[in-house]
């Protein structure tokens, strides 16, 4: 089974993360910053720009298309046996929604510190025709940061 694994931009830059020959990456950056160059090559790139924010969606955040795009090329690598880099800013709340979602489309995926960013997640679950758009979206909360205590943060 194909897996994924979030990282932030300078640990995908620096090529500090898990690799193969047969893994793929997808980009999440801010808007005002440059995509890195991966330090390592990727199969396929997908790249993507929008804001950690999860009010005001249609103006920075997350959009619909960008999470039709995500989820088809989640597909993708899973219907060709791909693994999967993904990275934001910090490898914490954009990125890590896309891995969880992933994981719920079959990726394995290891524990660490996540802190999703409840839109991306909800605009990819209905993106997967796993959730309703009309189910409401959830707010960040401690509840669901989870805490590996052999994650050191630099």
């Amino acid at each position: 089974m194909p897996w994924i694994q979030h990282y932030s931009r300078s640990d995908v830059l620096r090529g500090i993360h898990f690799w193969d020959e047969k893994t793929a990456l997808i980009q999440i950056k801010d808007i005002m910053q440059e995509h890195v160059k991966p330090a390592l090559s990727f199969t396929d790139v997908l790249q993507l720009e929008f804001e950690d924010i999860e009010e005001d969606p249609d103006e920075i955040g997350i959009r619909p298309e960008h999470a039709d795009q995500i989820v088809s090329f989640l597909r993708m690598c899973k219907e060709q046996n791909k693994n999967i880099v993904v990275h934001c800013h910090a490898g914490i709340c954009r990125s890590s929604a896309v891995a969880m979602v992933a994981q719920k489309m079959g990726f394995d995926l290891d524990y660490k510190v996540r802190f999703p960013n409840k839109l991306v997640m909800h605009r990819l679950f209905v993106a997967a025709g796993m959730q309703d758009d009309s189910e409401p979206i959830k707010k960040k909360s401690m509840d669901n940061f989870l805490y590996d205590p052999d994650f050191v943060w630099n």
